[in-house]
């Protein structure tokens, strides 16, 4: 199947109740939102689920796919370290794409170092979580390559991705102009 659906999705920190505060009902569209789209890819066979942050590990000239086998993540720079995400990662998938990736000629892999599960992240598994357990992560941070180079990175995703089932998430605030300090 590969992709079976492929979403771009905003990572307001303040949209977690925990950080919001009773401040995230001044977005409850976008809750909403959340919860209508993560309810239904729930009824999908989602295996693997691929987050793009813009919070990941990011380099000028290499794509940057997380290593290792497990991560997690709190909101403890948002004064909510209670709130906690932990991912296996599709470790088999992280190898077929940056197999892809090079044989393509694209700068991309797990070379560099790892950290926490960033914000960019965690956000969207937040809203998925409550409705699907049962998946793998790949996540992958932006580069300064070119968006040429990003969309046939795109395509060594799908390439790599076979007949697994996947779910595709593009994390971005789209939020920082609103305010001064934004």
């Amino acid at each position: 199947m590969s992709v079976l659906y492929a979403m771009c999705v905003p990572h307001p920190p303040l949209i977690i109740p925990e950080i919001g505060q009773g401040e995230e009902k001044t977005i409850s569209n976008t809750i909403q939102s959340y919860e209508s789209i993560m309810k239904y890819v729930s009824t999908l066979p989602i295996e693997t689920v691929i987050v793009i942050s813009p919070h990941a590990i990011a380099y000028s000239d290499y794509i940057h796919i997380s290593p290792g086998k497990h991560a997690s993540g709190d909101f403890s720079q948002f004064h909510a370290g209670n709130v906690r995400i932990e991912v296996d990662y599709d470790t088999e998938l992280v190898k077929k794409i940056t197999q892809s990736a090079k044989k393509h000629h694209i700068f991309a892999g797990t070379l560099g170092k790892d950290d926490d599960l960033d914000h960019g992240t965690m956000i969207p598994l937040y809203f998925l979580n409550k409705y699907l357990k049962d998946y793998k992560v790949v996540r992958i941070g932006i580069s300064g390559l070119s968006p040429l180079t990003h969309y046939r990175f795109g395509q060594c995703i799908k390439e790599a991705a076979g007949d697994k089932n996947v779910l595709l998430i593009a994390s971005g605030d789209l939020s920082h102009c609103l305010k001064e300090d934004g």
